[in-house]
């Protein structure tokens, strides 16, 4: 009986301390979880700027055009801006591809790192009804232990 409950003891030890160690984890991939929602964060501020900026370049551009057709005299100087900013524009569109491919690693990284947190909380949750348990079953093996010990000191 006795061996029995230093077993019991030392699995309810061991699952504290992994019940621990789950909390730790927990910690930590709530930690990358946040570092990943401000990382999306970022990533959408640069979404939504780089979109303006794109927006104004469109209108720029098509400034440009118009004053194109205005007349040939201007023409020349014109069309080196419009070059100017059309360059610009796709170095914008590019960074802003780039952006996008960044949002979506992010959000998938994001995905995955609220999954990995389920998982480590279904674990805890796991582990804290196994020690429940435990500590029942312990009660239970003390209860027939002094039942036991009465029954043999009569």
């Amino acid at each position: 009986m006795e061996k029995q409950q230093q077993q019991h003891e030392q699995q309810v030890t061991q699952l504290q301390q992994e019940l621990h160690s789950s909390l730790l984890e927990k910690s930590q991939w709530q930690a990358r979880v946040q570092q990943a929602d401000a990382l999306l964060l970022t990533a959408e501020q640069k979404y939504k700027n780089h979109s303006e900026e794109i927006k104004q370049l469109v209108e720029k551009n098509n400034t440009l055009q118009v004053n194109h057709e205005i007349g040939q005299q201007n023409y020349q100087q014109l069309f080196k801006r419009f070059e100017l900013t059309e360059a610009n524009l796709k170095e914008q569109v590019q960074s802003l591809n780039k952006t996008e491919i960044a949002l979506t690693v992010v959000t998938q990284e994001n995905k995955q790192l609220r999954q990995f947190q389920q998982q480590a909380e279904d674990k805890i949750q796991a582990l804290r009804d196994e020690k429940l348990f435990l500590a029942q079953e312990k009660a239970h093996l003390e209860g027939q232990f002094r039942q036991l010990q009465a029954s043999l000191a009569e």
